[in-house]
């Protein structure tokens, strides 16, 4: 359910960036930058130019979006939530201000076709963001625990053995470290002099 829940919250935060893209568009090529005056201003500060200064704002605007969908939102992140609910704030400024501009103007403006999309839109990844806290990640498949891979069978030879869980295994190596080093101690007293003369004695 949580996992159909984020995908349905990824689908709603693409279409909202697809359409803000189409929004920047349509306001573009209306001229928004001459006809409306905190456009004016803002492009203004941008760069001298007010049509180029337009453009940047928004391509920047939008590149924002995309990163913030391929990288809080499709991995997960846990500002996803916090990136999600301002775009929420931002486009109900677009979604509400354009039709109002237009019923004060009793004409068409610049971005006033796109604007209610971007109200339905933002409107419903709200709803969306409320219904759960979190932004699950996207399903990948589980690693296998370390356990596991100790459990496994590994052939060898042709013939397959079963592997032991790492406790069983270190008491083997445990006993055959202990067998070992009794086998060195009897070589050693095998190979003293005392006893090679025992030896050479009992066989006169």
């Amino acid at each position: 359910m949580t996992s159909a829940r984020s995908d349905n919250r990824r689908i709603t935060f693409w279409l909202l960036i697809l359409a803000q893209a189409a929004h920047s568009i349509e306001e573009y090529v209306g001229r928004l930058y001459d006809v409306f005056p905190p456009a004016r201003v803002v492009s203004g500060l941008i760069s001298a130019d007010r049509e180029r200064g337009f453009a940047i704002f928004n391509v920047a605007l939008v590149g924002f979006g995309l990163w913030c969908l391929y990288r809080p939102v499709r991995r997960g992140w846990r500002s996803a939530i916090t990136f999600g609910w301002l775009w929420v704030r931002i486009e109900p400024v677009n979604g509400i201000g354009h039709p109002l501009w237009s019923l004060r103007e009793r004409a068409y403006t610049p971005g006033v076709a796109t604007a209610p999309v971007l109200l339905i839109l933002a409107l419903s990844l709200a709803s969306e963001l409320r219904s759960a806290p979190r932004w699950s990640r996207t399903a990948s498949k589980p690693r296998p625990r370390s356990d596991d891979r100790f459990a496994g069978a590994l052939a060898h030879d042709g013939q397959s053995h079963a592997v032991e869980s790492p406790a069983a295994l270190s008491g083997r190596i445990v006993a055959v470290t202990r067998g070992s080093a009794a086998s060195r101690g009897l070589m050693m007293r095998l190979n003293s002099p005392r006893v090679g003369r025992r030896l050479f004695r009992g066989r006169l």
